[in-house]
């Protein structure tokens, strides 16, 4: 399934089981947008099991219900013009993978969608995505309420968006000088350590774009806090158009010795 007006290359996988306003700097000029959607093999969330005798018929089989990762990915694929639009003013360089947890009641309508986890770098994209699934209805489960999750892998619509590919230790110095404050700033120091952030950097050395994830307690105040903190960081000029790089949120122990210290002076 192909839709012309999206920046982006999709693929959709079903298995078992507030945003940042600043504007995104990117050419305006790209190739066509374009959507394809994918069956893909299911697996079984936290507590439940798949069964499988054939692709077209896996299920999710949760432990109340199941749905068949057929019927999942037929479903998202409806919603390809939403999922389009969401991607509408994305940074073309997107690249990466997210996974929603979806729970389902008896008649198919949608209880609770979770971000698993992902490393596509663009919460603003994660958060509407979201938005979709939460007014998706899906056919009605086997055996009442279902727990699945389905994936989302983004890649650049062409070559030339295609980012450089960034490790921690070549922004090293940006994280050192500007973790601390993060920390003062968003309140996150009791659960950084669970917390992993992923931006996009542009020709300038400006955070484009970014997201965090991982299991903790913070709230999305919390989270929408770091991107925008993110987004205020001055990092290395890339060599290509883009760059994108992942980072943990934990301060290392000469950072919280030295952050402390300063306080108590």
């Amino acid at each position: 399934m192909r839709v012309s007006r999206v920046g982006l290359s999709v693929l959709l996988m079903a298995c078992g089981g507030a945003q940042a306003n600043t504007p995104v700097e990117h050419a305006a000029a790209e190739p066509a947008p374009r959507v394809r959607a994918a069956p893909a093999p299911v697996t079984s969330a936290p507590g439940a099991e798949a069964e499988a005798t054939g692709e077209s018929r896996l299920a999710v089989r949760g432990i109340e219900g199941s749905m068949s990762g057929h019927d999942v990915n037929q479903t998202m694929e409806r919603r390809t013009s939403e999922l389009a639009a969401c991607q509408a003013h994305a940074v073309p360089a997107l690249t990466g993978a997210v996974v929603y947890g979806i729970k389902v009641d008896g008649e198919g309508q949608v209880n609770e969608v979770t971000l698993r986890s992902s490393d596509l770098g663009d919460r603003s994209l994660e958060r509407c995505v979201a938005e979709v699934i939460e007014r998706t209805p899906f056919p009605r489960p086997n055996g009442g309420n279902a727990r699945f999750t389905w994936t989302m892998t983004l890649e650049p619509a062409s070559a030339r968006a295609v980012p450089e590919a960034w490790e921690r230790e070549q922004i090293e110095q940006v994280i050192d000088k500007n973790l601390s404050e993060l920390h003062e700033e968003c309140k996150i120091e009791s659960f950084a350590r669970h917390l992993g952030a992923t931006a996009y950097v542009n020709k300038r050395g400006r955070v484009i774009a970014a997201s965090v994830t991982g299991k903790s307690g913070a709230t999305d105040e919390h989270l929408d806090c770091v991107v925008l903190a993110l987004r205020k960081w001055r990092m290395p000029k890339p060599k290509l158009r883009f760059a994108k790089v992942s980072f943990p949120l934990k301060e290392g122990q000469r950072a919280i010795a030295q952050r402390r210290g300063g306080k108590k002076r």
